[in-house]
């Protein structure tokens, strides 16, 4: 079978605690980014869940609901939480014939939810990938990999010069980003899609520079074909080296309940634009709309857009004026 989209990257076991929001015990500082438990506190839990959650899991899901013929190549641990990240991929229509399971425990990440906000504790295990056969699709989407991922990403370079046709989409992990970002930006000139907040551009790049479109253009420098950068309610912003096309957020009616996963439903949602022929301006409106469909429900996933019902969200404009 040939894919409109195959993922690659690390899938986990995400275990949500929701944090009672009466509760005195906690308290968010929006300057600092700050979630603040007392020392040696009880904090009641008000939810607590397991879901199958890790960027390529999350993106192969939500296209696969935006009707995306989509695989992934996944590796997870021979266990019980590694089948149900397979059985949950199966289940979602995700094809995971080109993932394997190894004696390697599968990666488990806390999640504290609170008003909203989340914090993840997060963990990749480094992992044996090695780079699978498969008839060239639409697009890869490379993500978040433990240790060691220097390793496949050199073999992605390679098929990517004998597939000039596939479109490589990328948002790399923190992992990666921290313990060699030398490989991340010798390997830019390579994608074709990044996808990164205002954030994780400032550290691709060395700066600390604010203005959004002079990030654009030093990734596009890098090497990078479309850049997408998104600066959470300020709204988000692509560009491909000869113009900026930006928007704002999706004015959702509701309390955000749970923020995990919204840059993945938000590229998720883009890329799937992407293939249905839309242009980048259009495919904004698709991963923004998509983004606050997730925020609004807790489960980095459970919020996902179908294709009709994207296309009726975007029959209303609630979108804000960018800030970007």
């Amino acid at each position: 079978m040939i894919f409109d989209i195959i993922t690659i990257g690390d899938s986990v076991i995400d275990e949500f605690m929701e944090i009672d929001d009466a509760t005195v015990n906690c308290e968010i500082d929006d300057k600092e980014c700050k979630i603040s438990f007392n020392y040696a506190d009880k904090i009641p839990v008000k939810n607590f869940r397991k879901e199958v959650g890790g960027n390529a899991a999350n993106i192969s899901v939500n296209c696969a609901t935006l009707g995306l013929k989509t695989a992934i190549y996944t590796e997870v641990g021979n266990d019980s939480d590694g089948n149900l990240i397979l059985e949950t991929l199966k289940q979602a229509g995700v094809d995971t014939s080109l993932s394997g399971q190894t004696e390697i425990p599968t990666d488990i990440h806390p999640v504290v939810v609170f008003k909203g906000e989340r914090t993840i504790f997060s963990h990749h295990s480094k992992r044996d990938y090695r780079f699978p056969n498969f008839k060239s699709p639409r697009f890869i989407y490379y993500t978040s990999i433990g240790e060691g991922f220097e390793e496949i990403q050199n073999e992605l370079e390679k098929w990517c010069e004998q597939n000039p046709n596939t479109i490589l989409a990328m948002n790399p992990g923190s992992t990666q980003l921290h313990t060699n970002m030398k490989a991340v930006q010798n390997f830019l000139k390579n994608v074709d899609v990044l996808f990164v907040n205002k954030e994780e551009a400032q550290e691709i790049v060395g700066s600390k520079e604010k203005n959004v479109v002079e990030l654009h253009k030093k990734l596009a420098e890098m090497g990078v074909g479309l850049s997408v950068i998104t600066d959470s309610i300020n709204g988000s912003s692509a560009y491909d080296s000869s113009k900026q096309v930006k928007i704002g957020i999706y004015d959702i009616d509701g309390t955000v309940k749970d923020k995990t996963g919204a840059g993945d439903a938000f590229a998720s949602g883009f890329i799937s634009a992407m293939f249905y022929g839309k242009e980048a301006e259009e495919a904004l409106k698709w991963g923004a709309i998509n983004s606050a469909s997730g925020i609004a429900v807790v489960g980095a996933t459970t919020g996902a857009c179908t294709k009709e019902q994207m296309e009726e969200k975007l029959t209303k404009t609630l979108f804000t004026e960018p800030k970007l």
